[in-house]
């Protein structure tokens, strides 16, 4: 896991209250998929069902998935990690133990300083900065805790972390908003070079997500929280996802790689070369953290990929960036409708940029014919009207009815612009029935009446 450096001096908690077995538990279960990826089990106990303290919710999620991933990383295959949290009325105290290669005494002494890595042999094969336990402890110090660590070469370790019960003393201390939490940078804009737009398009209540996930616990996890911004439907592997996808046409997939009977790789390539699902953005979660693994995924048109554990907030930055792309992607559809562009590939997915020319040239070729219709519209692309309006609106942000319009309304300017026909001819070459309705959508579009151009 990568972490970046903190300066304990210049960080600040942003507490909330929060129910710390719950929190726990959705880390184990974040990481699940990680462990059995290596034959690792994870066993969660807590001594109460519930409790609730005041927290930097953000950090804690690094400290806990730092301990149980550090765990899995130097366990051998076949083994168990227990992760148990005990709490009262004065403070928490969780811990992580595991079976694994031990630390040294001399390397113990060294474990929480900046840079520090074991020494020996199976540690040195381990890919890692070495900053994940100073972090660590910088955080739980933050919260007024402590952090220890008791182990035995070729036995195995336990780490222990202590923090106070603290509860919220002010309503100004609490902050429930994801939106609030800074979000690390996407490797996937290192891998593309691409910098977002701080306006980030947000989230519409509409927008139907697709979680494709083996885990049930992790599937619903993800579902009870996504459902707060979007409505969600499920598939637990690639070969239901695709009858799901087929039949209802999702506004994005979120899917993780490795399942059973189709994984997320062949999802992704499934539907980023058929024609009529090559739309739907795709966001792939995976336990691989190779950029091997990253550049597969993205090279077979994925939208962005995540690696587990990652936090909730991450997850709907991603999403909220990716409905921000297709606004660039629907600037783009509409310079060429304007005639403004050039540029001969609109979206780099092939059958996303024929779907917007070729709806482009039907559009245009029935510009001046007033009884045009949707169904008729659908006919000449070949495909249902459901189907046309999904991914019309996907990729233009119009409605197919709408996209008509602007072509009209953007020709009808070049009309008027020439000086050559009167209004009422604009309006009947431009497909208009009524001169009156022409002059009040024109208006509404362009700010002004056809006879003030």
């Amino acid at each position: 896991m990568d972490f970046q450096k903190v300066d304990i001096g210049k960080e600040h908690l942003l507490l909330s209250m929060t129910d710390i077995v719950k929190l726990v538990s959705n880390r184990k279960i974040m990481l699940d998929s990680y462990a059995k990826s290596k034959n690792i089990e994870l066993v969660f106990v807590s001594t109460t069902d519930s409790y609730s303290t005041a927290v930097d919710e953000s950090k804690m999620e690094k400290i806990i998935d730092n301990l149980i991933s550090n765990a899995i990383k130097y366990s051998p295959a076949n083994s168990q990690i227990q992760i148990e949290l005990k709490c009262d009325d004065k403070k928490w105290v969780l811990q992580v133990k595991d079976n694994g290669i031990g630390i040294s005494k001399k390397a113990q002494k060294q474990l929480f300083k900046e840079f520090y890595r074991g020494d020996n042999a199976i540690n040195s094969k381990v890919v890692g900065s070495g900053i994940g336990l100073l972090l660590v402890k910088n955080y739980v110090t933050m919260h007024n805790g402590s952090i220890s660590c008791s182990s035995q070469e070729n036995v195995g370790s336990t780490f222990q972390v202590v923090i106070p019960f603290k509860p919220i003393s002010s309503k100004s201390e609490i902050i429930n908003s994801l939106s609030d939490i800074p979000i690390p940078k996407s490797p996937v804009e290192d891998l593309i070079h691409h910098t977002e737009s701080e306006n980030v398009v947000q989230a519409s209540k509409e927008m139907k997500i697709l979680i494709v996930e083996d885990n049930d616990e992790l599937l619903n996890f993800l579902k009870s929280t996504l459902s707060l911004d979007f409505k969600v439907s499920t598939a637990v592997d690639g070969e239901k996802a695709w009858e799901l996808i087929s039949r209802q046409i999702p506004d994005l997939v979120v899917s993780d790689i490795m399942m059973p009977n189709m994984d997320g790789f062949e999802l992704c390539k499934l539907m980023k070369s058929t024609y009529e699902t090559s739309h739907i953005p795709v966001v792939l979660l995976t336990a691989l953290s190779e950029k091997t693994d990253q550049l597969h995924g993205l090279g077979l048109g994925a939208d962005d990929y995540l690696t587990k554990p990652f936090d909730m907030s991450l997850l709907l930055q991603r999403i909220k960036s990716i409905i921000h792309n297709r606004e660039v992607v629907r600037g783009k559809a509409f310079k060429l409708i304007n005639g403004e562009s050039a540029d001969p590939v609109i979206h780099v997915n092939e059958h996303n940029d024929k779907f917007i020319k070729n709806i482009l040239r039907v559009a245009r070729e029935n510009i001046s014919n007033s009884e045009f219709s949707k169904d008729e519209f659908a006919s000449l692309v070949n495909m249902s009207s459901s189907l046309l309006y999904k991914k019309t609106k996907s990729l233009t942000g119009l409605s197919p009815t709408d996209f008509i319009k602007t072509i009209r309304l953007d020709h009808a300017l070049s009309l008027i612009q020439s000086r050559k026909y009167t209004v009422t001819e604009v309006s009947e070459l431009s497909g208009f029935t009524s001169v009156a309705y022409f002059s009040t959508v024109f208006r509404k579009h362009f700010g002004k009446s056809p006879t003030e151009i």
